[in-house]
């Protein structure tokens, strides 16, 4: 048989094989391993997560989107072979919910105004899980009722038959806004420096060395490709930028906040140059988008406009991943570059941005919006709609504002005016920025509704998601509240979710100033953030902080989320040591560094030693502000010298309130062992030492079992270089100082 007679009988086998249905597939495929003319099929999938190669189907969990498969055969017969793709969709799983309860649905809407029912609301399914469900409506929407009064609404559960009612009461007037004044004010990270000798400082020059080597070009090679320009001979970008990739451009938009927050911390003027050219050069991309066809004006990113357009019309991941995810990193970085360094470019840009935003959103409907944000990855967007109402507040301009509200997502943030944590299975780093966000939006227009989102997520994720170092999620997805010991695994607490968790800390506590706040800023940004660099200059983050017994720090090179957050990480750690009012100075950490703010007449030199136990600040400040220093809840007391003489202070609000002046105040505390249990299994616990959780060094894959007698705990351990438990000999260090050490974070106690 000659090669051309082969190679057609292999294309009878192939024309003569029908797989059924490929778009609407729930079932396992059968794949025959041979044709009828005689041709050895073998067979590969694209993703073996929904179809593997023998054929067998697993249906992605309801609500997470169909998947496209590409299925290849491979067709082999005397020596010649030919390939054939099918193109497979698998199905998402049905909603096969068991519904225990539905939360109560009771809206206030004021006469004469339009309004829509939420898409999003909380139930409590036979198995006790508190979730999100979507819901279909009869009505028609939006509605406008003219009379006051009480109105029923009808509908059902999305794909299901449960019945779902809303109460709605319409009254004259509704008060939606409140005026909260801020109690606490930041101080700007150009007047605070972080002390030489401190491990943070190191941390952040490794990271700083790291920008220095960073080709800008290279970070601008996406952006240039796209729009048709010259790459400058650049090379490409790897990982989630490379050019296969649909979220390239995002580290970009964090190198843009990094270079910003860089040049504030360190005042490195090539920082700043870089910084400039990047923005420059941006400005000319956007440009040559504006000109070009199939392109908006305002238009900037990385890959083609038609991933939005993709989006628009519900296309799933992966075919669409997350582009207003990867434009708001882009229009973070530039905001951060106008805050940070009063670039004005960066801003035109910005505007631009929000102008592109804003008219291709309003084109789309409320449902239309509510449909897009409810996709998993495919409608993430990060914080875009923080970078918008920030837009708002330094623009005036009211469409920002409308723009960033846009974003609103009723599949999170009913539930979480419901009162309701609904946050098992949701992703988390997909959710946690849009929370942060609803607390911009709040800052920028007064709506309380926003406010309350913002409390009550945090309340939620800090009370009953979170891990012994801060973090939360595992495998990148929330689970049920208060199950941490039944998520113990190698894929726990992103470090991009607490970035944007340490985010929303921060803007909650400039309205409270309450010392909560600072205990979960403390444990996560010392046990997590400061945890999570290589310890070289790299510049690669963990991105998942292990959790089992005789874990490992691990780097993915790969440019991912956390990769990007990381860059931005270490350049933060000013932003919280200290905040004031017109009134005082609150100490809020304990690490080493000058504050100098001129033009507050504020000059002090925090210089603490919490191996020793010690903190000394000397003022040589001109302000009369009193100096206010927390009381952590990690020792029990602090005893004061004022310029060599005792003094004793009273604590107010978790303050200790210095009311005399003083040139040189030293303090002296102790740092008390402690043992937190996990929540779903008090048999199993981390160990801290003051606000440092330790990593118990070993390399057993079982969980080291420890006696921890609390009538003892405080004379169980020997320190010198390590701590040493003395009756087992188990050493441990503070994880912010784990380098490539098997570690444990979680111990059952032996009891």
């Amino acid at each position: 048989m000659s090669e051309q007679e082969t190679r057609n009988q292999i294309q009878m086998d192939i024309d003569s094989l029908y797989l059924g249905n490929l778009k609407t597939i729930e079932f396992d495929l059968f794949l025959p391993n041979e044709g009828k003319k005689g041709s050895k099929i073998s067979w590969s999938s694209s993703d073996e997560r929904w179809l593997n190669n023998q054929g067998k189907v697993s249906q992605p969990p309801f609500g997470r989107g169909n998947r496209e498969i590409k299925l290849t055969a491979t067709f082999t017969l005397h020596n010649e072979q030919l390939t054939h793709v099918y193109d497979v969709r698998i199905l998402e799983a049905p909603n096969d919910i068991k519904i225990k309860k539905i939360y109560s649905i009771q809206l206030i809407k004021k006469e004469n105004e339009t309004f829509y029912l939420p898409t999003g609301i909380a139930v409590e399914s036979l198995d006790g899980k508190v979730v999100t469900q979507k819901v279909n409506w009869a009505c028609n929407e939006p509605l406008l009722l003219a009379k006051k009064g009480h109105y029923t609404f009808s509908g059902t559960i999305y794909s299901t038959d449960y019945p779902v009612e809303a109460q709605v009461e319409i009254v004259q007037k509704l008060t939606r806004y409140s005026v909260r004044k801020k109690k606490k004010s930041l101080f700007s990270l150009k007047d605070v420096t972080l002390d030489k000798h401190s491990s943070f400082y190191k941390n952040q020059q490794n990271y700083l060395q790291f920008l220095l080597s960073v080709d800008d070009d290279q970070m601008l090679y996406n952006f240039r490709k796209t729009a048709g320009m010259d790459t400058k001979n650049a090379e490409e970008m790897i990982g989630w930028d490379s050019l296969h990739s649909r979220l390239r451009g995002h580290t970009t938009g964090h190198y843009l906040s990094a270079l910003s927050l860089a040049s504030a911390s360190t005042r490195n003027v090539r920082i700043n140059e870089k910084l400039t050219y990047m923005v420059s050069e941006l400005q000319k991309v956007q440009t040559v988008f504006s000109k070009k066809s199939g392109y908006q004006k305002g238009y900037l990113g990385g890959y083609p406009e038609i991933q939005f357009d993709l989006l628009e019309k519900l296309h799933p991941y992966p075919e669409v991943w997350a582009p207003y995810y990867t434009l708001h990193k882009i229009l973070a970085g530039l905001l951060d570059a106008y805050h940070y360094t009063k670039n004005k470019q960066a801003l035109e840009i910005s505007k631009k941005i929000g102008n592109w935003v804003y008219h291709r959103l309003r084109k789309r409907s409320y449902k239309e919006r509510q449909a897009m944000w409810g996709m998993y990855i495919a409608g993430e967007y990060g914080g875009i709609n923080e970078s918008l109402a920030d837009l708002y507040e330094i623009t005036g301009d009211s469409i920002y504002l409308e723009a960033a509200r846009f974003f609103d997502n009723d599949y999170l943030f009913y539930p979480l005016e419901q009162e309701v944590d609904v946050l098992g299975g949701l992703h988390a780093n997909q959710h946690i920025p849009q929370i942060v966000g609803a607390m911009k939006l709040y800052e920028a227009s007064g709506e309380e509704r926003y406010y309350q989102i913002a409390r009550f997520f945090w309340e939620s994720v800090t009370s009953n998601h979170i891990y012994s170092m801060g973090g939360t999620g595992d495998g990148e997805i929330f689970q049920q509240p208060n199950a941490i010991a039944s998520h113990i695994s190698k894929n726990t607490a992103e470090s991009c979710a607490s970035y944007n968790l340490l985010k929303l800390t921060n803007a909650l506590y400039q309205y409270e100033g309450t010392t909560d706040l600072v205990d979960y800023y403390e444990l996560a940004l010392l046990n997590h953030i400061a945890a999570s660099p290589a310890r070289d200059c790299s510049g690669e983050s963990t991105y998942f902080m292990a959790t089992q017994p005789g874990a490992q720090r691990y780097f993915e090179v790969e440019n991912s989320c956390c990769h990007g957050t990381g860059m931005e990480n270490h350049f933060k750690y000013g932003e919280f040591i200290a905040s004031y009012t017109e009134e005082s100075i609150h100490i809020n950490l304990f690490l080493s560094a000058k504050i100098m703010a001129k033009e507050l007449g504020v000059d002090l030199t925090i210089d603490a030693n919490l191996d020793q136990g010690t903190m000394v600040i000397k003022n040589r400040s001109t302000s009369t502000r009193q100096l206010k220093i927390r009381l952590p809840k990690w020792t029990s007391s602090m005893t004061f010298s004022s310029d060599g003489k005792p003094q004793k202070f009273a604590l107010e609000e978790g303050y200790y309130v210095i009311d005399q002046p003083f040139e040189e105040l030293s303090i002296t505390f102790t740092l008390l062992y402690a043992i937190v249990e996990a929540p779903d299994d008090p048999g199993l616990c981390s160990l801290y030492y003051g606000p440092y959780l330790l990593g118990g060094l070993s390399e057993q894959t079982n969980f080291l079992s420890l006696d921890f007698s609390e009538e003892d705990l405080q004379t169980q351990f020997q320190k010198n270089q390590t701590i040493r438990q003395k009756k087992t000999g188990v050493e441990f260090i503070p994880v912010h100082q784990l380098d490539n050490e098997s570690y444990h974070l979680y111990f059952k106690k032996d009891v």
